[in-house]
């Protein structure tokens, strides 16, 4: 059975994941409870998400320094945190504009008979 939010919430907080310096990866946590798919975690990082919309502070990391989740101890770790969300998000949507462009420019002429393929 999966963990309840508090059940997430407590283990961070009890097994010192308590900021940055310190994160534990969706896999560690999925074992920990074990609810483990043997892959990128889906029902680990859905609770984490329910977690965050339930008005909890949990925040990630990855890249240098270590990858996972972790409670956010401070404004100022807030405040790095959605600065991230921030980046990764523009980054997404200029992937999208890139595809979007490339679209337009390789099918703007329709084949005789079809509607003009453009995406906006």
């Amino acid at each position: 059975m999966p963990p309840t939010i508090q059940e997430l919430v407590n283990f961070l907080r009890t097994h010192g994941h308590t900021d940055r310096t310190n994160p534990i990866t969706s896999d560690q946590l999925a074992i920990h409870f074990n609810i483990s798919d043997g892959g990128n975690q889906v029902l680990m990082r859905a609770i984490i998400r329910d977690a965050i919309e339930a008005g909890e502070l949990i925040g990630s990391r990855s890249g240098r320094g270590g990858n996972g989740y972790y409670l956010i101890p401070d404004v100022q770790e807030l405040d790095m945190v959605l600065r991230g969300l921030q980046h990764r998000a523009e980054m997404v949507l200029l992937r999208r504009s890139r595809l979007r462009d490339t679209w337009n420019r390789t099918h703007l002429q329709p084949q005789s008979g079809e509607a003009d393929r453009r995406v906006v």
